[in-house]
């Protein structure tokens, strides 16, 4: 388990935290973009999986190309990508990220199938639960944005006013937002879980008046999908 929790934290590092703005469109570009973003999401795993397990260079290596071929469909197969499908492929392309992550770990790194399924042991390998920590960390700061905005290019489609972006907003308070959300679910305090939702509510209202613009209505999905994205999270954690 600690074997892919590694391979996983370093997976979502590289592929969320390190991915700019510049990087992400550099990699839409061509192979020079691509090239970029898989090394990072390479240096990345090589740095939380080396010597996690025997042969782990050449296997993060392999799982370097895997990533750069996979990202290479979004870039020359799908580049006509509609909006109303970015979610969906951004859920097959995780997918497709978390599967090579799988086969390193149980052909790569030699860890049995039920050892994967087996649940973090928190108390007595304190590893593993800063692993799934940091990883949780990673989900709530800097993929749930991209979850965001897939959700409302898909939503706001024909609306030219509307070009749905990751704003600084979103990015900080949104992840102080979600962490704090967390936190008071997994103590019990649900009652006041929706109170943690109004500032950012609240800014968007006042910019969307001085903007005239419906800034509003964007910030209530945004806010759907932010506390969607909490409770689910929250209950696959007391399932472990």
């Amino acid at each position: 388990m600690i074997i892919f929790l590694r391979l996983l934290l370093g997976h979502l590092v590289g592929d969320f935290a390190l991915q700019t703005g510049k990087v992400a469109r550099g990699k839409l570009g061509g192979w020079r973009g691509l090239l970029i973003h898989a090394g990072l999401v390479t240096f990345s795993m090589l740095c939380f999986g080396a010597g996690a397990f025997a042969g782990w260079l050449p296997c993060i290596l392999a799982l370097g190309v895997a990533h750069l071929l996979i990202d290479s469909v979004r870039t020359f197969l799908v580049r006509g990508l509609p909006p109303q499908r970015g979610l969906l492929y951004l859920a097959a392309d995780q997918t497709a990220h978390i599967l090579t992550l799988l086969a390193t770990t149980v052909w790569g790194a030699q860890v049995p199938w039920h050892d994967l399924w087996r649940p973090p042991q928190f108390a007595l390998n304190v590893s593993e639960g800063q692993l799934l920590g940091l990883s949780c960390l990673i989900l709530l700061v800097w993929v749930e944005p991209v979850v965001e905005m897939e959700i409302l290019r898909a939503m706001t489609v024909g609306i030219p006013a509307v070009r749905p972006t990751i704003h600084p907003v979103d990015r900080i308070l949104g992840a102080l937002e979600r962490l704090l959300l967390l936190n008071l679910l997994l103590i019990g305090f649900v009652g006041l879980a929706p109170l943690v939702l109004v500032p950012r509510l609240v800014i968007y209202r006042t910019l969307g008046n001085l903007r005239q613009e419906p800034l509003f209505s964007l910030a209530l999905i945004r806010a759907s999908t932010s506390a969607l994205f909490v409770v689910a999270m929250t209950f696959c954690l007391y399932l472990l």
